[in-house]
């Protein structure tokens, strides 16, 4: 009996997904970057969605025909995450607010996930919006991950997105558009499924603000209004879930407990100037 009972507690625990959105400042710029140190605190998760990739991380050809080579920094990072038994999926090309994209550079960005194949079955992954480079409803297109728990059967659309910067009354009014733009696309293009996760650098500085421009059938599960700036006073990290999905225990992987604390700047050039977030779900 008791072998029976440890099998079924086994089971259901099993079955919850263990999801992490993190900003890494500028991947493909830093030399400095400790990627098996990164990798190696994030191989305990499920899933891994990155902001902030400025270069690809392998060689391929964009859309447009034009071929592009992996960039060394980026590709280091990739790798340390493969070692830890990660599989990816990478967005076609950069996105960026400029007129042009295919540049290694800051103005514009890759999207990409990490996921361990044994727990998760990635379905599919696109761009939201055809158009990548200077789109009026998006600073950076939103990239959406279609992934299955291999436990329970779940799928969840996850839509990673890295919105307007600063705070700024034009800022903020830019970020309320594009998560109205997401949400318009959402009710466009769910099929009668509510299972969209919408996560990753919002760049909110209120937790009140953005409450208010959730619709009704969704909500923000990090009630705490956690700070994910490295000095834990800033919200920029969020999660957005329909209200079916029920999402466990919000909370913020705070770096400087993780890692041994040195001075800031070099901090952010070997990690991040952001903690990551995590989240469970069935």
């Amino acid at each position: 009996l008791l072998i029976v009972l440890l099998l079924i507690t086994s089971s259901i625990n099993a079955k919850e997904l263990s999801v992490v959105s993190f900003n890494i400042k500028w991947i493909g710029y830093s030399d400095d970057r400790r990627n098996s140190e990164l990798a190696e605190m994030l191989s305990k998760h499920d899933i891994v969605f990155i902001q902030e990739m400025v270069s690809p991380p392998v060689n391929g050809v964009y859309p447009s025909g034009k071929p592009y080579k992996k960039d060394k920094e980026s590709a280091d990072f990739l790798n340390a995450m493969l070692t830890e038994g990660f599989s990816y999926a990478l967005s076609i090309e950069d996105s960026g607010t400029g007129d042009k994209n295919e540049t290694n550079s800051a103005a514009t960005e890759w999207s990409i996930a990490f996921y361990k194949p044994n727990n998760v079955l990635l379905k599919e992954h696109y761009y939201i919006e055809d158009d990548r480079t200077n789109h009026p409803n998006y600073e950076r297109v939103p990239y959406l991950f279609y992934f299955e728990n291999k436990f329970s059967g779940n799928d969840y659309k996850f839509i990673n997105v890295h919105l307007k910067p600063s705070n700024g009354l034009e800022d903020r009014a830019r970020r309320k558009e594009e998560l109205n733009s997401i949400f318009k696309w959402i009710n466009l293009n769910n099929y009668n499924e509510k299972d969209f996760i919408v996560l990753g650098d919002m760049n909110i500085y209120d937790c009140e603000r953005l409450n208010k421009w959730i619709p009704n059938n969704y909500y923000r599960p990090d009630k705490e209004c956690s700070g994910t700036n490295l000095d834990m006073t800033k919200p920029y990290d969020q999660v957005i879930s329909y209200k079916g999905i029920n999402i466990k225990d919000v909370s913020v992987i705070n770096l400087y407990d993780y890692f041994k604390k040195i001075d800031k700047k070099e901090f952010k050039s070997y990690y991040s100037d952001h903690h990551p977030i995590q989240f469970y779900l069935k």
